[in-house]
């Protein structure tokens, strides 16, 4: 479990094409009636849609979505009433960097 505030920085690991990983958050009691999503731009530059959180904090991500190597994250949380927040930007990694 990732705990996830709005000072979050963490370096994430992800699993391969065919194999993707399950990122499990720690979302903060102030978030919990929101829609929050995953938002990962990969290191050529280009961005993936945003991902929804189930209601446990989970999201599946794979090579598919990552790309080949690594790049930025973050979560937004979008309020009721639209209001909506971000963590801070993170970075990721796959399993090709990890391996180097």
């Amino acid at each position: 479990m990732i705990p996830v505030t709005f000072d979050t920085v963490a370096t994430l690991q992800f699993g391969s094409e065919g194999h993707p990983t399950s990122l499990h958050f720690a979302i903060p009691k102030e978030w919990k009636t929101c829609k929050i999503r995953l938002h990962l731009r990969r290191s050529n530059g280009s961005f993936v849609p945003p991902m929804q959180l189930d209601e446990n904090g989970c999201v599946k991500v794979d090579r598919r979505d990552s790309g080949k190597t690594g790049g930025q994250w973050m979560l937004s949380a979008e309020s009721p009433d639209g209001k909506v927040s971000y963590s801070r930007i993170g970075k990721y990694v796959t399993p090709m960097e990890v391996t180097q």
